[in-house]
Parts: structure tokens; C-alpha cells; sequence
């Protein structure tokens, strides 16, 4: 973690910042894991689709090429599936019969960002499924 804000904000790996805000929080499995805000100067804020697609990615690794990535992108960074339709109804996220994270997230072929600066980051319908958690995600 302390790498990781370094990297970021004395280092400027992402472009130049002015401030961060973060909070450590654990997982129910006792895994611990940060929130942060980054606040860019003015010059490094992140304005076209392909200015986020180069720092951010919602999608797995390619399972042939990056084998270690896609294992850990599966094991911890999936939302696991939920609701009736994944036989979860009693997820956590749950909340009359909806997910409160709004998952699952559609597909979308390319980012885009609103006037409001909000990405709406891609994520293409390959056709692939992976199982994850308790059920299947795309």
C-alpha cells in the first residue's frame, strides 16, 4: 500500500496529483483493501475514452497469454454472482430481489465519458464465460 501511494502521488505514474483520500477496509474473509481518491492537477485529469482505457480495464486477462492475472482477477476482483437468478438470493448486495451494485453491468462496446468526467469503461460481449464464486460471470 504504502508502494502503491508513492507510485501515485510522489512518483506521478498516472500524472501529477494534488491529493488522495483513502480508507482501508476488510473483506468479509478478512482481506484487507483500499478505496482512494486521487485528485489530478488540472493538466493529468483524464478527459477522452482512450486516455481511461489506458490506465483502466473492466475486463479479464487473456487466459492464454496472462494466466497468473486471470486467476487473480477471478478469484478477487469479481463480483460475485447474485440474486435468484445465480441461486444467491441471500447476497449481501441484495436488496428486494435487486443488486445494489447494479450488477451485472451491460456490455459496452467502447468507454465513454460524460461531460461530468464519469467513465463508463467498455466491456465487450466475447462470448466467454468464467466460473466465479457460486455461479457463472461473462
Amino acid at each position: 500500500m504504502k508502494e502503491l501511494l508513492s507510485d501515485i502521488h510522489k512518483k506521478g505514474i498516472m500524472g501529477r496529483t494534488v491529493a488522495r483520500v483513502y480508507t482501508i477496509e476488510f473483506q468479509k474473509r478478512g482481506l484487507p483493501h483500499m478505496h482512494m481518491i486521487i485528485f489530478f492537477h488540472p493538466d493529468a485529469k483524464l478527459r477522452t475514452p482512450e486516455e481511461v482505457d489506458s490506465l483502466l480495464c473492466t475486463e479479464f486477462p487473456d487466459e492464454e497469454t496472462q494466466p497468473e492475472l486471470f486467476e487473480l482477477v477471478k478469484s478477487v476482483m469479481v463480483h460475485t454472482p447474485c440474486g435468484n437468478e445465480h441461486n444467491n438470493p441471500n447476497a449481501p448486495c441484495i436488496e428486494k430481489d435487486k443488486c445494489t451494485k447494479s450488477f451485472p453491468k451491460p456490455f459496452q462496446d467502447q468507454t465513454t465519458v460524460t461531460t461530468d468526467s464519469y467513465a463508463r469503461l467498455h466491456r465487450r460481449n466475447t462470448g466467454k464465460k468464467f466460473k466465479v464464486g457460486s455461479g457463472n460471470s461473462e
